[in-house]
């Protein structure tokens, strides 16, 4: 994989297109593409049909893109191509911020400001500039633990219900004999994570 998501750029805060900021890891792999069994990949995807809604939708259909073409030339260790799954981008749900030299809202959540100090200097907004904080959304950071799977839910913030349980229907499939358990992560995606970047998994072992 070449580029991860738009709105995972790396380190917190960074301008992604026009007004639209955010921060994260700088692409790290749980945020767009996942395996969800030896062969089976899951990538995250943007509808030609949503790409122009708006700039960042556009960076990420044309990686997602770039991303699915190498994903179909690849194979595994033993030479079979990869079943890929296109799992849908929640909508873009930006938080409107001004930015302030005088940072007076340390801790607050959803934060109404956001430090000019915090951003580099080529990409640093002027005081009282209005933003669209993005946070790092994704239904790929997912988490696979002890019968079920923590799965990201953003229908109750504006997010489409219908692209959600078209969601839902995939990881059924994906993971059948595991209970699918709806959790609220924005707080972490605005931090520039998910669930599955603050817990580290390991496999259990037969004594």
């Amino acid at each position: 994989m070449k580029k991860g998501l738009a709105d995972d750029p790396q380190w917190l805060l960074r301008r992604i297109a026009g007004n639209y900021i955010g921060g994260g890891t700088g692409g790290h792999t749980d945020e767009f593409v996942r395996f969800a069994g030896p062969n089976t990949v899951l990538l995250a995807w943007v509808d030609e049909k949503d790409k122009d809604l708006n700039p960042v939708n556009r960076m990420n259909y044309e990686r997602l893109y770039e991303n699915l073409k190498i994903l179909e030339q690849s194979t595994d260790q033993d030479g079979k191509p990869f079943t890929v799954i296109k799992v849908p981008l929640p909508d873009i749900i930006p938080l409107k911020v001004v930015a302030k030299t005088k940072f007076n809202m340390p801790g607050a959540f959803p934060p109404t400001e956001v430090p000019m100090g915090a951003f580099i200097p080529s990409e640093m907004p002027k005081e009282g500039d209005t933003l669209l904080w993005l946070p790092a959304a994704t239904y790929l950071n997912y988490l696979v633990t002890n019968g079920v799977v923590l799965l990201p839910t953003y229908a109750g913030i504006g997010a489409s219900k219908e692209a959600e349980e078209a969601v839902m229907k995939i990881f059924r499939e994906q993971f059948p004999n595991r209970e699918i358990l709806l959790f609220d992560v924005l707080g972490q995606n605005f931090s520039g994570g998910g669930i599955h970047c603050s817990t580290q998994q390991q496999p259990s072992v037969k004594n």
